[in-house]
């Protein structure tokens, strides 16, 4: 994440102008009469995330216009600026003080990118000045807390099941000092949770629920409760194809309860932390093993019938 934001100060670095309707027109006015045609020949309007690259008097980039709305700049105007950026080093301009903390948080969450199976990073690379104004700590926690929880969210069911989830919440309680308790399996009907052993039990990896507290007892609770259906079927996989596509996400609700509690631990607010998660899949053993057997007798086929049906 550290190569998303540069701590020098680069006489190089390309100005991201924030503009609204209004400001723009101030800028506009200020600006060379090559830039006011070029912005008007681009039909370029403010709205919030819009931009228009400005060019220099040889052609090269300039810098760059960015629409944001009347609070000067938040998180969803910047979130998607990296993207329409050439690679580079860029520096905020015009950005409201009670907003660069957004901001700067917008742009680390907009460089995010799913990377666990590729084995060389892919990209440009687009750095921002750190504002001077900027919380970096704050900014640093919430950028990392949201890639951990994309990271859950994006791995598929079949390496992110209940065990998998279970591992990353140990993870982190354990890293902030914490001892997780995790009730497996048939230990859910004695301790009285009858309903995540219900709908979890069908599958190859057991339900369970994991909780972890930290802080001091003295100060105010937050206690969070996290969904962490690793994927859902419905049951019997009565669902249509097109609705599979996106089950894995249905563990988002304890991977955002994971997040919130890094920031939190991280950050040291003087509050009692308790969270609570249930980690099930409903995903049904006929169905796994089925698929299974499928796999293993694709294996045993001669060569020539596999061919002949398409398989590889």
């Amino acid at each position: 994440m550290q190569s998303f934001f540069t701590d020098e100060s680069h006489p190089d670095a390309r100005p991201v102008h924030l503009v609204t309707p209004e400001t723009l027109q101030t800028w506009l006015a200020e600006a060379p009469v090559m830039v006011r045609q070029w912005v008007g020949d681009n039909d370029f309007r403010p709205k919030p995330g819009a931009v228009c690259l400005l060019p220099d008097g040889e052609g090269a980039l300039a810098g760059a216009l960015l629409g944001v709305g009347p609070e000067g700049g938040g998180l969803r105007d910047l979130a998607s600026l990296s993207c329409q950026l050439p690679a580079g080093i860029y520096r905020l301009e015009s950005a409201a003080v009670n907003s660069v903390d957004l901001c700067s948080t917008g742009w680390g969450i907009g460089q995010y990118r799913f990377g666990r199976y590729l084995s060389e990073k892919s990209g440009k690379e687009c750095a921002l000045q750190w504002p001077e104004a900027a919380d970096r700590a704050d900014v640093v926690r919430a950028v990392e807390a949201d890639r951990f929880v994309r990271d859950l969210v994006n791995t598929p069911a079949s390496d992110m099941g209940p065990a998998e989830l279970e591992n990353a919440a140990r993870d982190l309680a354990e890293e902030f000092g914490s001892k997780p308790r995790v009730i497996v399996g048939e230990d859910l009907l004695s301790e009285r949770f009858p309903a995540i052993h219900a709908v979890g039990r069908a599958s190859v990896s057991a339900p369970r629920l994991i909780d972890f507290s930290w802080g001091d007892r003295d100060h105010p609770m937050v206690t969070l409760v996290g969904k962490g259906v690793c994927f859902d079927s419905g049951g019997l996989d009565i669902k249509p194809a097109s609705a599979m596509r996106n089950m894995k996400k249905d563990m988002g609700g304890a991977a955002h309860v994971l997040g919130l509690a890094r920031m939190i631990m991280a950050a040291e607010l003087p509050v009692t932390y308790l969270s609570s998660l249930y980690l099930d899949e409903t995903t049904d053993r006929l169905t796994v093993e089925l698929a299974r057997f499928a796999l293993i007798a694709e294996q045993l086929m001669p060569d020539e019938q596999r061919d002949s049906q398409g398989t590889g």
